[in-house]
């Protein structure tokens, strides 16, 4: 009765040390998740900075043609209100 006694208590304290063990992989583990999700969230906020960027620089090229075609546009009538003006016509 008593090596029977000594054997389930040598088990129990096995089992004891496998819980704590696994306890303390757990808290490890909890504490790389947090990092995992540290690092997923900086990277979330880095992509919508890139994403805000790359749409400024999809809308550089239509601003300069915008600007391109204005300054055009002042060109050809301050020449032709010039020709007029010169010609002595309005």
């Amino acid at each position: 009765m008593e090596n029977r006694l000594k054997a389930l208590e040598d088990r129990v304290e096995k089992v004891e040390k496998k819980i704590t063990n696994i306890e303390k992989e757990m808290a490890k583990s909890t504490t790389e998740i947090s990092v995992i999700f540290k690092m997923l969230n900086e990277i979330e906020a880095d992509t919508k900075t890139i994403t805000s960027d790359l749409q400024e620089l999809k809308l550089k090229p239509a601003k300069r043609w915008d600007s391109i075609v204005g300054t055009i546009i002042t060109v050809v009538v301050s020449t032709i209100i010039g020709y007029f003006l010169a010609k002595g016509g309005f």
